[in-house]
């Protein structure tokens, strides 16, 4: 249909116009499930306010309230086991000035949960002190804000770093948290650069146990995944991560359950479930209990 969007009328869009798009959407745009799923809901909602103001059109917009979303299989979710974590964290030389700063980065990152572009963007004025407690203020998508605590051993850390890199001073304050050696703003390149540095380092050594495909949101997972696994309730969760929506969240419960499931089966061999023939045979049984 070769309409400009300008002289497009409503009875123009028909299910099979729709049905039209969203194939364009995945075969030509190169757009995922979720992305498709998304438009056809915006469709789905201003078909619904049509059918309730305009009456006449019912029937058309009833077809394209008729096209279901579609079923997608929800990727696996990769993380570090907590002993994993610390080999990672245990490779940066605390020795050297530079690999101080690449630990406290990674700790950073994964304390806080935090995308690498939240990263990237921290100041210095971002660390909220407030008595003896360390909040670092991050923001995220859509310019929103949140405030996330953090804890002892990252306090400790941080303190450290801000007295080692001369950023505890009020003029300061304005300045990025994590630069490269030009003293520019840290990249998400640069960021991505010392965690598959750090990581490549442990695994030539066959440090890890379990090795998976590491990427900076792998430690916001990696986050997500050991607050859930102490019992940290989802909402909470949401919240320091930034989700705008628990549902984004309940994806780390679901992979906590999957491990459950898979645990289990492991020991289901235990449990016999053959049934002996005569439990079968009802002639058999028939007989057995005649003597009764």
């Amino acid at each position: 249909m070769n309409i400009s969007e300008k002289k497009l009328q409503i009875k123009d869009i028909t299910k099979s116009f729709i049905l039209d798009f969203l194939n364009w959407l995945e075969t030509e745009n190169n757009s995922n499930i979720r992305t498709r799923n998304q438009r056809l809901a915006v469709l789905h909602s201003f078909f619904s306010y049509v059918q309730h103001n305009e009456p006449d059109k019912i029937f058309q917009c009833q077809e394209i309230l008729s096209i279901k979303t579609k079923k997608f299989t929800i990727n696996s979710v990769d993380f570090l086991t907590s002993e994993d974590l610390q080999i990672l964290l245990n490779q940066p030389n605390p020795i050297i000035k530079n690999e101080r700063k690449h630990l406290v980065l990674l700790s950073l990152m994964y304390d806080t949960g935090a995308r690498v572009q939240e990263i990237c963007d921290l100041k210095v004025s971002n660390i909220i002190f407030n008595n003896n407690d360390i909040y670092i203020k991050i923001t995220g998508k859509g310019n929103k804000t949140r405030i996330v605590p953090i804890d002892e051993k990252m306090k400790n850390l941080l303190n450290k770093y801000l007295n080692d890199f001369s950023l505890n001073n009020s003029e300061n304050n304005d300045c990025y948290l994590f630069t490269n050696h030009s003293k520019n703003k840290l990249s998400r390149q640069g960021i991505t650069h010392i965690l598959n540095k750090y990581y490549l380092i442990a695994c030539s050594n066959h440090l890890f146990k379990n090795p998976i495909k590491i990427s900076p949101h792998t430690l916001r997972h990696t986050r997500a995944i050991h607050l859930l696994q102490a019992g940290v309730d989802l909402i909470y969760i949401r919240d320091i991560l930034g989700h705008s929506s628990v549902k984004t969240t309940e994806l780390y419960a679901r992979v906590i359950t999957e491990q459950k499931r898979t645990a289990i089966e492991k020991v289901s061999g235990n449990i016999n479930d053959q049934i002996p023939e005569w439990n079968i045979n009802a002639d058999l049984l028939e007989w057995l209990n005649s003597f009764k």
